[in-house]
C-alpha cells in the first residue's frame, strides 16, 4: 500500500472538509488536486490504488463517512474531466473503485 509523503491536512493550514461545513470546496479542492498530481509522479503507472490509499490512510480516518464519500466523488469527477493523471481501473470485491496512474 502506498503511503503519501504529502500531508493533505497541513499543506495549507485549514483544509479539513469539516472546516468548510463538510463540503470539499475552495482551498481543499485545490490542495486535493495538487496532491493527486504530485503523488502520481511518485507512483508507478499500471498499479491500482483506492482513493483511501492515494489520500493517505492517516488523513482518511479523520474524515467522517460523508466526507469520505465526497472525496470519492471529487476523485471520480477529476478523473472523468482528466484533471488528474489517473484512469478508472475497476472495482474491488468490496465495491471500492480503484484507479491507475497514467502517463
Amino acid at each position: 500500500m502506498y503511503t503519501s509523503t504529502i500531508d493533505i491536512k497541513s499543506k495549507a493550514g485549514i483544509i479539513s472538509p469539516a472546516e468548510n461545513d463538510g463540503k470539499l470546496q475552495g482551498e481543499f479542492y485545490d490542495i486535493f488536486l495538487n496532491h493527486m498530481i504530485a503523488i502520481a509522479q511518485e507512483l508507478p503507472s499500471g498499479e491500482k490504488y483506492t482513493v483511501k490509499e492515494l489520500y493517505g490512510s492517516d488523513a482518511w480516518v479523520l474524515l467522517s463517512k460523508g466526507q469520505r464519500l465526497e472525496v470519492g466523488r471529487l476523485m471520480a469527477y477529476m478523473v472523468s474531466k482528466r484533471l488528474i493523471p489517473y484512469e478508472y481501473a475497476g472495482k474491488l470485491n468490496n465495491n471500492h473503485i480503484v484507479y491507475r496512474v497514467i502517463r
